[in-house]
């Protein structure tokens, strides 16, 4: 009976090694294998001129035959974003592109204080600036095949 005792203690411990090996194999899988990506940088384009905007919520999932693993954040919203990002001063109408890294599908929306108020229109991947002056605050939301990012950038149209 004690022999079974210790083949049981010895099995327990041989599980409880191989568990933490594979955890280990699979975290170092997951620095190797690329995910969650880095998130892509994200530009308004100007006059030629590329001006960073700021990531700010994602979410990527990748599938692994039946299971999915998803990362996201829970970031600060475009308007609180807004507060510690530099605008950008154009004239009224100016025309502006977009350019991030992957070439996502993107749809561009307009923030007040309220929170997210109108998508913006964009004609032949161009939108352009109110023609009235003021402070504008834009989120920029990009969608790939396994995720999406948040983008803002601020206005002052003079």
């Amino acid at each position: 009976m004690g022999r079974e005792i210790w083949k049981g203690i010895v099995f327990f411990l041989a599980a409880i090694w191989l568990a933490g090996c594979t955890n280990a194999q699979e975290n170092n899988h997951r620095k190797n294998s690329g995910f969650p990506p880095d998130i892509p940088q994200g530009f308004v384009v100007i006059n030629d001129t590329k001006h960073n905007m700021e990531a700010g919520h994602f979410r990527w999932e990748i599938k692994k035959g039946f299971d999915t693993e998803i990362v996201q954040t829970d970031a600060a919203s475009p308007g609180q974003i807004a507060e510690r990002f530099d605008e950008i001063v154009v004239p009224p109408e100016t025309e502006m592109g977009v350019d991030i890294e992957g070439e996502p599908q993107w749809t561009v929306y307009l923030w007040s204080e309220n929170g997210r108020e109108k998508q913006i229109p964009i004609h032949h991947d161009v939108l352009t600036a109110p023609s009235q002056a003021g402070h504008y605050i834009y989120e920029v939301f990009a969608t790939w095949p396994d995720g999406e990012v948040s983008y803002t950038f601020v206005l002052k149209v003079d």
